[in-house]
């Protein structure tokens, strides 16, 4: 996304950084740079740097040796580099200018630059960490929900960019800013020094290791590094070491990533309330992640998740995922959740109810704190519905299931036999047998699944038999392209592939070509048996290719990178509007249509294409051999 510096601040900064960038070590260094020529212009002019009466001192080491006392070691690296690049007497020379004219021009009102960090790095979408940044929206969101004041000891313990460091000083809080790195209270100090309070930077302690006598963290605000493995022993182990004020019943070292270990690590060591930025996984992931759902939800003391909000992507630069919110409290324990669906959802093809486009902060923050229903974005959500839901945190699971349906329906697991048919492992020995395979290429079509198709997969004979598919089954897409729906028509099931098949390799090839007219479907694809005495399989397929279905559909979609949907999510959640079979069989007409059309359809846009290909066709002349 394109940041437009519409104030002569941001001018002045975006000036600053194209003088250096070009010879600074890292971007790091370069945003270092700048804000030390804008906190040296701030300082000087308001009389608040010892031993400096004017800015161009700063064109001296003199100036440079002021700033370090005054912000302490942390500004050291800066001054170090400083007095290290080439050719720097032009470049100050050049940064003077740029900040001689901003004080003169505009002033020492407040200079907002509170987001530098963003600014530089929505340039260049660097992966990097030390440009681990946040859009501003984001921050003012998370702040918001925090309702941090005066009386609030803040622990904001992943802040490279501090700028949720300075929107919680500007709260009136005070904050503990330690433990991540080191060099990253240096553009802390930069920004304190920007403030217009004098006495911000007495509010904020930096610099210092955890442990010991730990000071009563009443609030945090946590982002740490997205979805990286902790090995053991890691950087931030003592924070697993702090004093705990609330029992969350799963411990730190049960945790292999950074989102779920820093809650179990970080929350219990804060007396009321937490926001954490999670990846989406955490939400929705079975195994450990689900554990941590639990001991949030079902603690002893109650439940502690407030909120949940989902964020599109874009909003963090270290990452491209959409990312969520995650809104802990220990004082208003209620039987509910609120969920906030803010990531937006394709609605005729254009992507709506985005954060920070058709929905600001102030409105996401009116969402956060009513309890009121708001179709498509935020409802408040029982403990016993995400308990049945596997404790899914999911925001779109809730808001955007269907609640008013207006006919009777039954669960789409109680309308086929067995569960779901799964894709079968493949067999690892010589004697597998060759087998066709049903992926999303034959999806969507009326036709029926059936013939000689494209690929192929090898299976087990002792395992593959209940995986075959029989006619009238209706295959589903559940992974990538979710959704795509095909039925099947004439394969060959009844069939004993242990003693009637044989193992026919062709001459010269490595591999065996499928001998029967049967198959399986894909890993991406689960099958489905209708229960033929409550519903038919043409009426399914039917409804399966319904808009009703795909908006139901679309509350299940989860994952970070690659949509799918579980298949216990699919059964238990999909409600299926089931008439009388009577009633189905006259449908079921519809999909004879639809079949004569698509074949005629087929028809048509082959002759057309055999048209199109032979107008300007030529046709190979004879050619006469030299004597």
């Amino acid at each position: 996304m394109t940041r437009k510096f519409v104030t002569a601040p941001h001018h002045a900064l975006e000036k600053l950084l194209e003088l250096v960038r070009s010879i600074a070590n890292s971007q790091e260094d370069a945003l270092l740079y700048a804000l030390s020529w804008l906190a040296a212009g701030k300082l000087v002019t308001t009389g608040r740097l010892p031993g400096v009466g004017e800015l161009n001192d700063f064109l001296t080491p003199r100036g440079w040796s002021a700033l370090s006392s005054y912000l302490g070691e942390s500004i050291s690296r800066p001054g170090r580099w400083h007095a290290e690049i080439q050719h720097r007497e032009a470049v100050d020379a050049d940064a003077f200018a740029v900040v001689s004219n901003l004080v003169s021009e505009h002033g020492l009102d407040d200079w907002k630059l509170q987001d530098a960090a963003w600014n530089l790095a929505s340039r260049s979408r660097s992966t990097a960490r030390e440009l681990a940044a946040f859009d501003p929206n984001l921050c003012d969101l998370l702040v918001g929900a925090l309702d941090a004041g005066p009386a609030d000891l803040v622990w904001i313990p992943f802040d490279w960019s501090g700028q949720f460091t300075i929107r919680v000083i500007r709260a009136g809080a005070t904050v503990w800013h330690a433990g991540w790195t080191a060099h990253t209270d240096a553009v802390v100090r930069l920004l304190l020094a920007l403030e217009e309070d004098a006495e911000a930077a007495q509010r904020v302690t930096l610099g210092k290791r955890l442990g010991g006598a730990s000071p009563t963290f009443t609030r945090c605000v946590v982002a740490a590094p997205m979805n990286m493995r902790m090995d053991r022993p890691n950087v931030w182990e003592d924070f697993e070491r702090l004093p705990r004020h609330h029992t969350l019943f799963v411990e730190p070292h049960e945790f292999d990533r950074s989102d779920a270990w820093a809650i179990a690590a970080i929350w219990p060591a804060v007396r009321s309330r937490g926001v954490f930025i999670t990846a989406p996984n955490l939400l929705f992931a079975q195994g450990q992640e689900q554990r941590l759902r639990h001991a949030l939800i079902r603690n002893k003391s109650g439940n502690q998740v407030r909120s949940v909000f989902s964020l599109p992507q874009g909003l963090l630069t270290h990452t491209n995922i959409a990312v969520n919110a995650l809104v802990l409290d220990t004082s208003a324990s209620r039987s509910a959740v609120r969920m906030v669906d803010a990531a937006g959802q394709v609605i005729d093809g254009v992507h709506k109810n985005r954060f920070g486009r058709d929905i600001g902060v102030k409105e996401a923050l009116r969402l956060y704190l009513s309890d009121d229903p708001v179709p498509q974005l935020a409802e408040l959500v029982s403990l016993t519905e995400i308990s049945d839901c596997d404790y899914s945190l999911v925001p779109s699971r809730y808001t955007r299931r269907v609640i008013s349906v207006g006919e009777d329906r039954t669960p789409l697991g109680d309308l086929v036999l067995n569960g779901v048919i799964r894709s079968p492992a493949p067999a690892k020995e010589f004697q597998g047998v060759a087998i066709w395979e049903v992926g999303i290429p034959l999806l969507d079509r009326w036709r029926p699944i059936e013939g000689i198709f494209e690929k192929s997969t090898r299976l087990s004979p002792k395992k593959s038999r209940s995986s075959l598919l029989r006619s009238g089954d209706v295959v589903i897409s559940i992974k990538g392209s979710i959704g795509k729906v095909g039925i099947v028509g004439d394969l060959d099931s009844d069939v004993d592939l242990k003693s009637d098949v044989a193992a026919v390799q062709n001459e010269g090839d490595d591999e065996e070509a499928p001998s029967l007219n049967a198959a399986v479907v894909a890993p991406s694809c689960i099958g489905l048996r209708p229960d033929t005495s409550k519903i038919l399989p043409e009426y399914l397929l039917l409804y399966l290719r319904s808009d009703d279905f795909k908006q139901q559909l679309e509350a299940l979609r989860v994952g970070a990178t690659i949509a799918h949907v579980t298949p216990s999510a699919l059964l238990s959640s999909v409600l299926v509007p089931v008439p009388p079979i009577r009633d189905q069989a006259a449908l079921v007409e519809r999909y004879w249509e639809l079949r004569d059309l698509e074949k005629t359809a087929d028809e048509i846009q082959s002759k057309m294409n055999d048209m199109r290909s032979n107008l300007f066709s030529r046709k190979a002349e004879p050619q006469t051999l030299p004597p």
